[in-house]
């Protein structure tokens, strides 16, 4: 997650709950970065915390109370982060709106299995592999709740192209 946001000017974290990651990679100092989520009550006794440090740092840091998987929600960024509704229909909602904006990576949290999903790892494999094809995994941790990491890359074409 760090790595990826020390690589990334513009980052936006779909399902912050309190702002334990968001505030992660916030101290990475990018140019923007944008918290997303339907519940703001975990957040609002933090988000002092987050706009002074944006502030004495120059970075636009925005919160928005925004399902993900409105139109409205999409912008372009270098990173993002996937942490919202565990379910592999909703993901690939997700997936389908905002990875076509995201330039660099998208990391997600709670891919491996575990008791209450059976992880989210083939539903990203279904995405980069028959939806948009320019994602590669270069992550993947399968302990506790787990995490995936893709990156984007240029398609190399088949010899029938």
């Amino acid at each position: 997650l760090i790595r990826c946001a020390q690589n990334s000017e513009t980052i936006k974290e779909i399902g912050v709950c309190q702002g334990a990651t968001l505030a992660g990679m916030l101290l990475t100092n990018p140019k923007k970065i944008t918290g997303m989520d339907i519940a703001p009550h975990y957040f609002d006794p933090y988000k002092k915390h987050f706009e002074k440090y944006a502030t004495e740092h120059n970075i636009d840091f925005s919160y928005q109370v925004q399902d993900s998987t409105n139109p409205a929600s999409v912008s372009e960024v270098d990173m993002l982060h996937i942490d919202s509704l565990h379910s592999p229909k909703h993901l690939i909602k997700e997936l389908k709106l905002h990875a076509p904006k995201c330039k660099k990576y998208i990391v997600f949290h709670d891919t491996a299995n575990f008791s209450t999903s059976k992880g989210l790892l083939k539903t990203i494999a279904e995405y980069i592999t028959e939806v948009e094809q320019s994602w590669k995994i270069i992550d993947h941790y399968i302990h506790r709740v787990g995490y995936t990491v893709i990156e984007r890359v240029s398609r190399v074409k088949s010899h029938r192209e």
